[in-house]
């Protein structure tokens, strides 16, 4: 597949659906080599043949964000308002509260990541709960914050 794609100077991509046993199944399958492909072709890291299996976590996500785009009412208001305030303040909160919940809440390797000192994320967090209402104490919420942060703009 890579030798073939370097050939044709163009990447390639294979998408291997789960076997049909019924032809009432195809449009299914269809649409989960639809979704293997998308995440292959937007990911170059990806494998060049994948299996659902293989990208689940992407597809998912891509389902996720896809959600977030079409209904704009189920994002949580005090994100908006945090990546507002960022953008006009100057602000580090959006990029404070995802990197600690990618480091699944541990301070002091967020704030390595981000090269600040832990009482400055400690603040950041804070503040980002009583500006923006963003209780990050609540799974749920630390769930669908982290999907807003990490699928939308």
């Amino acid at each position: 597949m890579a030798a073939l794609g370097r050939t044709l100077e163009t990447p390639l991509r294979c998408a291997v659906s789960r076997p049909a046993d019924d032809p009432a199944e195809l449009p299914a399958l269809r649409a989960e080599v639809d979704d293997i492909l998308r995440v292959t072709t937007e990911d170059a890291r990806a494998p060049g043949v994948a299996a659902l299996g293989d990208v689940h976590a992407r597809v998912l996500l891509l389902h996720c964000a896809d959600a977030l785009e079409r209904r704009p009412r189920l994002r949580h208001p005090g994100i908006e308002a945090m990546r507002e305030h960022d953008r006009a303040r100057h602000t580090d909160y959006a990029a404070s509260v995802l990197a600690w919940l990618d480091a699944v809440g541990n301070v002091g390797e967020a704030a390595r990541r981000l090269t600040v000192h832990p009482n400055t994320l400690k603040y950041r967090l804070r503040r980002a709960r009583e500006l923006f209402g963003i209780d990050l104490d609540q799974p749920d919420v630390r769930l669908s914050c982290w999907l807003q942060l990490r699928l939308t703009d």
